[in-house]
């Protein structure tokens, strides 16, 4: 529930920041990655509760998005600290 929260905010912020970096197609692939992870482990969920074996493969799916969207967002930070070094320098 959390993760749909982010995902929620993170729209909100995109829409109203006025910030270039976050509007666009940038703010698009922050949002869409962890919206369709949470989609698809809704899916398994439902799948799971049906007795489907079948659905378990969609784990790697999930895993894999959300590890893309936690990758983005350490090499954002890592970007930002990097900014602001060089601007301390």
């Amino acid at each position: 529930m959390q993760g749909v929260i982010r995902v929620v905010h993170d729209v909100r912020l995109a829409r109203t920041d006025p910030d270039p970096e976050w509007s666009g197609r940038a703010a698009f692939t922050r949002v869409i990655s962890p919206a369709l992870a949470y989609a698809f482990a809704l899916y398994t969920a439902y799948g799971i509760w049906r007795q489907d074996v079948g659905v378990l493969d969609w784990f790697v799916g999930i895993v894999l998005l959300l590890t893309i969207r936690a990758a983005t967002s350490c090499w954002d930070l890592m970007e930002e600290i990097g900014k602001q070094a060089r601007k301390a320098a």
